[in-house]
């Protein structure tokens, strides 16, 4: 593969791609409004900090930092800050994510200008009481982690239920080409849902040491036959074409064993 095959056929700029064409105009807008504010918010407390008057005392005995700290407040501070971006834009995708679309940018506009009012009030204040600090900043981000947890539940139920349904209605969605396999004494299917005035095809195969058979009951065939499976030897197969338009439940057994080997054929209707 040539490296300009390869660099369209990346994954991630596939996917940067994909999400470019996807935007609309009013989110693309939102979002150059939302990143002019927060640039014009990160020089505001920049220029904050350098007109803040610093203290200029010093202690009495200098006292230098050790070693270890040195080394690795530098090392902990950058991936500290990342971790906890990482975390605030997770959880506040999982709450963007389940509010109504008509809200969620609304709700992030909101959150995102109290964020740069609080830091641009801290940063106005020369000496700030530690617990203050935590207070203005712990409080806030427990409840954002709790506020995007609830959220990321509510999305993983929801997907549940959206698959659980999915995979039911594929299940039970009404098909054309059935195939049965019979055992001593049992059908491996015991019920089918199948389209009304459309010609179904049935294959029954025998996989049992007994003969068995396929025999729907309570309706014939559009004409007027009965739709019957014959005998099949073990081993063997057999195979029918039937169509039946009136819709209903109806029911069907191997004549064989009409006690062990039953089920139900579902018609149904068009919508």
């Amino acid at each position: 593969m040539d490296p300009v095959s390869l660099l369209t056929n990346a994954p991630l700029l596939v996917t940067v791609a994909q999400f470019f064409q996807n935007l609309d105009m009013a989110n693309l807008v939102i979002g150059v409004v939302t990143l002019g504010i927060g640039l014009l918010g990160v020089a505001y407390l920049i220029l904050t900090f350098m007109a803040t008057p610093q203290p200029q005392t010093e202690p009495a005995e200098h006292v230098a930092y050790p070693g270890v700290d040195r080394l690795i407040v530098p090392l902990l501070l950058p991936i500290g800050v990342g971790a906890a971006i990482a975390l605030i834009i997770t959880m506040m995708s999982q709450i963007l994510l389940v509010v109504p679309e008509s809200v969620a940018t609304p709700v992030a506009l909101f959150i995102a200008l109290l964020i740069l009012v609080v830091a641009a009030m801290m940063s106005g204040e020369p000496r700030l009481p530690r617990g203050l600090t935590y207070s203005v900043v712990g409080l806030p981000l427990l409840a954002l982690v709790v506020a995007g947890t609830w959220a990321g539940v509510v999305r993983y139920n929801q997907a549940q239920a959206a698959a659980a349904a999915a995979a039911y209605a594929a299940a039970n969605a009404p098909a054309t080409s059935l195939t049965e396999i019979t055992t001593d004494d049992k059908f491996s299917k015991t019920n089918f849902n199948v389209p009304a005035g459309q010609a179904i095809t049935i294959t029954v195969t025998n996989q049992g040491q007994a003969i068995h058979n396929w025999h729907v009951l309570d309706v014939k065939d559009d004409d007027g036959k009965d739709i019957l499976v014959p005998l099949t030897q073990p081993g063997q197969k057999n195979s029918i074409t039937f169509t039946i338009s009136k819709p209903g439940t109806y029911h069907f057994q191997c004549d064989v064993h009409p006690t062990e080997m039953t089920g139900t054929l579902t018609v149904k209707g068009g919508s």
